[in-house]
């Protein structure tokens, strides 16, 4: 099916007009906003909820990313005036589907916005080398073998947020 057909159908149908004065309406961005759309006039236009749910449909089955997959099943939940959509089971168990596997594909590799990062539970050992070229396995054993350091300066030291600490300079090696 060419869904890029049936979208550009829709959104000629309901023209680049101003709001309806009667009945209810959404505005909905005719190029999305992820894929470069503007907020301009041009590229807004009024639709009801039922055609705003099959647009945001639509346009997830035309790109079959991430933000489409994301904005396609917020349309299952509600509208912008918290109103509940009534989709059908079809649209639901589609949109649910494209949310996980849009979810699951951000949580990979460099994409997920944990990558690289240690948590509070994990310890990393960096070897740290004080100013007087003393060379320790990790910041903590730092600490330990320098009389009143603490690990949180030490560390600050060697990220370049403070100077010096217990009159030393900091690096990690």
């Amino acid at each position: 099916m060419n869904y890029q057909k049936h979208y550009d159908l829709l959104i000629y149908k309901r023209g680049r007009v101003r709001k309806p004065a009667e009945g209810y309406y959404e505005r909905h961005h005719i190029i999305p906003k992820s894929h470069g759309g503007l907020d301009n006039e041009d590229n807004l236009v009024y639709l009801t909820a039922r055609e705003h749910f099959v647009a945001h449909w639509l346009l997830y089955r035309i790109y079959r990313d991430r933000p489409t997959a994301h904005a396609f099943r917020l349309m299952c939940d509600m509208d912008s005036y918290g109103n509940r959509h009534n989709p059908s089971s079809q649209a639901y168990q589609e949109a649910k589907r494209a949310h996980s596997k849009a979810i699951s594909e951000g949580q990979k590799g460099k994409l997920n916005h944990q990558y690289g990062k240690v948590g509070k539970d994990h310890v990393r050992s960096v070897p740290v080398r004080r100013g007087d070229g003393v060379v320790f396995e990790s910041i903590s054993q730092a600490a330990k073998h320098t009389p009143n350091a603490q690990t949180t300066k030490i560390s600050s030291v060697c990220k370049g947020q403070r100077n010096t600490h217990q009159g030393y300079s900091w690096e990690y090696v």
